[in-house]
């Protein structure tokens, strides 16, 4: 169901399944390489890459466009559930795409109304 769930998730602010192997009872899933590691290594200098605000900004509006898509878009709609700088990746042009769906759940039709926030 995973599986079937994330091949139909397309957004250039998403992370693309390519692939998937099972064996000897272990689910594999491969995802699509995406070369500039976490947001939070950036955020901590571990990456070596330097943000200005311009930049900042963008990711920030493409990790916000990649959720948008899960939640308003997917077929059923995803909610995340584990949002946080580890679960962005940065791209070769230092695009934000939101990725680690293992808590993600899907929208069945009786949560549609249902919100739940966490502080």
């Amino acid at each position: 169901a995973e599986i079937e769930l994330l091949s139909r998730v397309h957004h250039k602010n998403v992370v693309s399944l390519v692939g998937f192997c099972f064996e000897e009872g272990e689910q594999m899933l491969v995802y699509e390489f995406v070369p500039n590691g976490t947001l939070k290594d950036t955020i901590t200098g571990k990456s070596g890459i330097r943000f200005g605000w311009h930049r900042r900004i963008k990711v920030a509006l493409g990790a916000a466009s990649g959720l948008a898509y899960l939640h308003e878009h997917a077929d059923p709609p995803i909610i995340h559930r584990d949002i946080k700088s580890n679960n962005i990746l940065l791209d070769e042009k230092l695009d934000a795409k939101v990725a680690d769906f293992g808590l993600s759940k899907p929208i069945l039709d009786y949560d549609k109304d249902h919100v739940t926030t966490q502080v």
